[in-house]
């Protein structure tokens, strides 16, 4: 009896002093739901909830892997916290959005891993960034058809100088930037066949090692063979240079600037598409790095075909003409006030 009592005894001291696993710390939130990893909180989400962050955390998605959002509408609230967007592998980890919507706010998002971390906003989808610091160098944002949109407002962004800008959009997406602050030390909006607004906000670039523009707008063919024309409206914000192009417009791709938007620095505006400018400033600056000056409107290489119309805004160089066009170029002036450094004329053409 005594020995039956020992083991039972000794079997209950075995159980009571086997180690107890760790319950996995808790990073987000679904109502009272908890989570143990982003990824598993943004898989479980139904359509119309809310997930909310709880701690800073990886959002991580390996090598040859995709997270997929397909027809839901999700909120990420970010609650003051950071998310860093994690690949550990040196290969991009793809978080797609297909007929979705992801709202992502309240906090930080930067970047981390050996890979890079996108967003893939495709098949009518939307991706908002409303309210957060963002700080990457590889990552990026996509949307590459048409009614799919990325809106970015409230947003405070370093853009490092990585291979990637950080944002594309392509073939009818749409692009709405509604001011924040942006520092990028390369390509920070490329839009080829998309449809880009930017309504305000302060855009500086320092310098490059890349030497590309701040933002670029041109067009592409699809895989139908489809020719998309980029089309960009700055209609406010201001822009700020010391080196390269501000805004390259390329062939096919239409750009109009407005309101009260301003382009300064030493290259504010390449244009070999069609341009359009109805208000706002642009200032062609001369500084060390320059070792001549620039127009305010260099159209000097466009093709047969490129337009320069003006009907308002203000287009000063401190160091050489105005305006500048290629022979070929269609150029118009109703309304727009010309200022050229000593000794140039208003518009020249080359």
């Amino acid at each position: 009896m005594k020995s039956k009592k020992w083991i039972l005894f000794s079997l209950f001291l075995m159980l009571f002093l086997l180690p107890v696993k760790a319950e996995a710390a808790t990073v987000a939130k679904i109502g009272t739901k908890k989570y143990s990893s982003i990824r598993k909180a943004v898989s479980s989400a139904k359509s119309g909830q809310t997930i909310k962050i709880t701690k800073n955390s990886k959002w991580t998605i390996r090598r040859l892997e995709t997270q997929e959002i397909i027809r839901k509408k999700i909120t990420m609230d970010l609650c003051g916290h950071t998310i860093t967007l994690h690949s550990p592998d040196n290969i991009t980890g793809n978080m797609n959005l297909t007929r979705s919507s992801l709202t992502i706010k309240n906090g930080t998002l930067t970047d981390g891993g050996k890979g890079t971390f996108t967003f893939q906003v495709k098949e009518k989808s939307k991706l908002i960034l409303n309210n957060l610091k963002i700080n990457i160098t590889d990552s990026y944002f996509n949307a590459a058809d048409k009614g799919s949109s990325i809106t970015v407002k409230k947003v405070k962004m370093t853009h490092k100088a990585g291979p990637n800008a950080a944002f594309y959009l392509r073939t009818g997406a749409t692009g709405v930037f509604s001011g924040g602050t942006f520092i990028t030390y390369g390509n920070l909006i490329s839009n080829y066949g998309g449809n880009v607004t930017i309504k305000g906000g302060s855009y500086s670039y320092p310098k490059s090692s890349a030497s590309t523009s701040m933002i670029s707008n041109g067009r592409t063919t699809d895989l139908n063979g489809k020719t998309w024309n980029g089309k960009m409206t700055v209609s406010g914000g201001t822009f700020r240079s010391d080196e390269y192009i501000i805004i390259s417009n390329n062939i096919g791709a239409d750009l109009k600037i407005s309101g009260k938007a301003l382009l300064a620095g030493t290259y504010p505006l390449m244009s070999q598409g069609t341009f359009t400018m109805t208000g706002g400033k642009i200032h062609a600056k001369t500084n060390t790095v320059t070792y001549y000056g620039r127009p305010a409107v260099d159209s000097s290489s466009a093709p047969k075909g490129c337009t320069v119309t003006l009907s308002g805004g203000t287009l000063i160089s401190d160091g050489n003409a105005a305006v500048i066009i290629s022979s070929s170029t269609k150029y118009k002036n109703t309304g727009a006030v010309l200022k050229p450094a000593a000794g140039y004329a208003g518009m020249i053409r080359n």
